[in-house]
Parts: structure tokens; C-alpha cells; sequence
């Protein structure tokens, strides 16, 4: 789920699991 939020919500998520 935070997978496809953190592309989304860039600014939100500070690790990026799914780049």
C-alpha cells in the first residue's frame, strides 16, 4: 500500500522501496 502511495507522495515518503 505505502508502495504506491510513497511515488504519490513523494514529498511524504522519505524512502523509496519501489524506485
Amino acid at each position: 500500500m505505502y508502495l504506491d502511495t510513497d511515488k504519490t507522495h513523494n514529498r511524504r515518503a522519505t524512502r523509496s522501496p519501489t524506485v
